[in-house]
């Protein structure tokens, strides 16, 4: 029986120099041990919140404000109004963040006491993916943009060692990439994937502007689908337009090769992205 899927948002946070932020996650938790991950989690039952006005509204707000609650829980980035840096001390955002973390304070009541706002419209839909069938852990998880400037990004720290991140990076979509291929990093087939179509872009205003296009309308989610593993040890995970992809149990024989091939050597690692530009 296929695992059930759980909801999820992480959000691609790009700062002033188009570095991308990277949290690493820890080797003993059960999930992408020893990964770098884009900050993000599970969506739970406090994120269940309205939006007046939604620029987005085929999407469900849950994931705008569980996008907005793990990036200030995991790495202290408020995207709201005021911004919570301006309002209260380190110290004490630490304390709400752990707080939050151990579910004995919600952000919601962070925000009632700070008078902030979140800025969802702050978020640009992205890629909506979905974890393979028959892998232990499976989620249905929104990837939003995001961008900060030189002083949000000061803030930015992991909680003490102990909790579900060990150390944040900053790194380029080519220098992350490069740190995978030189044993450096450690990435999932997600990170590859989405690493190498952002790498599509000469700059951000460019990915902006067709994310924030894109976005416009319902796109179906992109269900990656892991082949069997031969001998080799090879591992490739096709997605939506791929040759090899299946739909109701039939490949699409047209469409541009949309696969991560991963092999045990790195450096042999291969990132197929759809050349779609539109």
């Amino acid at each position: 029986m296929a695992k059930a899927l759980r909801e999820a948002a992480c959000v691609i946070v790009f700062n002033h120099l188009e570095q991308v932020l990277f949290v690493k996650r820890p080797k003993t938790v059960k999930a992408w041990a020893d990964m770098l991950v884009f900050p993000g989690g599970k969506v739970d039952k406090t994120d269940a919140v309205s939006i007046a006005s939604h620029a987005y509204p085929h999407i469900a707000p849950r994931f705008f404000h569980s996008a907005v609650r793990e990036l200030f829980e995991e790495v202290d980035i408020a995207l709201t109004t005021p911004a919570l840096h301006k309002k209260i001390n380190q110290e004490t955002r630490r304390q709400w963040r752990n707080d939050i973390a151990a579910k004995k304070a919600s952000f919601d009541q962070l925000l009632q006491e700070t008078n902030a706002t979140p800025l969802y419209e702050s978020l640009v839909p992205y890629k909506q993916l979905i974890t393979p069938v028959g892998l232990p852990h499976r989620f249905d998880t929104w990837f939003f943009l995001a961008q900060i400037d030189a002083e949000t990004m000061e803030q930015a720290e992991t909680l003490p060692f102990g909790t579900e991140l060990d150390e944040l990076h900053w790194l380029s979509p080519t220098d992350a990439l490069k740190g995978y291929v030189e044993g450096v990093f450690n990435l999932a087939t997600p990170q590859l994937y989405l690493l190498n179509d952002l790498k599509r872009f000469q700059d951000t205003p460019a990915l902006w502007t067709h994310a924030k296009k894109k976005a416009q309308t319902i796109a179906e989610p992109l269900l990656a689908q892991r082949l069997p593993v031969g001998d080799d040890g090879i591992i490739t995970s096709v997605f939506n337009g791929d040759p090899l992809h299946q739909v109701e149990g039939k490949t699409n024989p047209l469409g541009a090769l949309n696969r991560v091939i991963l092999h045990p050597n790195r450096a042999q690692t291969t990132v197929f992205v759809s050349t779609d530009k539109e």
